[in-house]
């Protein structure tokens, strides 16, 4: 079993920005190497959400849609984001 102080660690706020901001330059590193994976921009979407950087989300799930139109997810994804943005637009 895990040592207690883990599951405090794991829950340190700078430690999770730590492991959200290595995650993200993971999946650039991911999207420079292959820029047309969608996926990726799916991932790369949500993580930025994660961190409250909404309009860096936005532009993900929007690059995701303009790879893949008639991903329903992601135009879910970009209708959502931009509430929390407090624009009830239209997603693309």
């Amino acid at each position: 079993s895990m040592p207690l102080s883990h599951y405090l660690f794991e829950r340190d706020e700078r430690y999770l920005i730590s492991k959200h901001i290595a995650y993200v330059d993971g999946l650039l590193k991911d999207i420079s190497e292959n820029p047309t994976d969608a996926s990726r921009y799916d991932f790369l979407g949500c993580e930025y959400v994660r961190m409250g950087r909404f309009e860096d989300a936005e532009q993900a799930f929007l690059k995701l849609l303009d790879l893949d139109p008639d991903n329903t997810g992601g135009r879910e994804s970009l209708t959502t984001v931009r509430r929390l943005m407090g624009r009830h637009l239209d997603a693309a």
